[in-house]
C-alpha cells in the first residue's frame, strides 16, 4: 500500500474511462491543499483494533463538539484521529499535475508556466 509505482496503477485502472471526461462533474482536486500531518501510525501497525480506536475517538470528539454547540458555546473543528498514510494520494496529485500539463500543451501553453 506504500509503493508509488503500485499506487499509480491503481489509480490508472479507477480512472481508465474517466480520464479528462469533460462531462465528469467531480472535482476531487478543488479544495485540496497541503496539511502536512503530524504523527502518524505506520501502516505495518495499523489493523483492526487502531481503526476502530480510531473511530471511537472521532465519535467522542464529535460529541463533545455537539454538546459544547448545544449548550451555546462555540465548537471548534475537531481534526480526525490519524491513519497511516499511503501512496495513492501522492499519484492522485501526480496525476491531476499531469492531467493538467496534458490540458496547457494542448491549448499551447504548455511552456507558459513552470515550476
Amino acid at each position: 500500500m506504500n509503493d508509488p509505482e503500485l499506487a499509480k496503477q491503481i489509480l490508472e485502472a479507477q480512472n481508465r474511462d474517466a480520464r479528462l471526461d469533460p462531462s465528469s462533474d467531480s472535482d476531487d482536486f478543488a479544495d485540496e491543499h497541503d496539511d502536512s500531518p503530524g504523527w502518524q501510525p505506520q501502516y505495518r501497525e495499523y489493523d483492526l483494533h487502531a481503526k476502530q480506536l480510531g473511530d471511537i475517538i472521532n465519535a467522542l470528539a464529535g460529541l463533545n463538539q455537539s454538546v459544547i454547540a448545544t449548550g451555546g458555546g462555540k465548537a471548534r473543528k475537531v481534526d480526525p484521529y490519524p491513519i497511516p498514510a499511503t501512496a495513492l494520494p501522492q499519484a492522485e496529485i501526480d496525476q491531476a499535475r499531469e492531467d493538467g500539463d496534458a490540458i496547457l500543451n494542448m491549448l499551447g501553453m504548455g511552456d507558459a508556466i513552470e515550476t
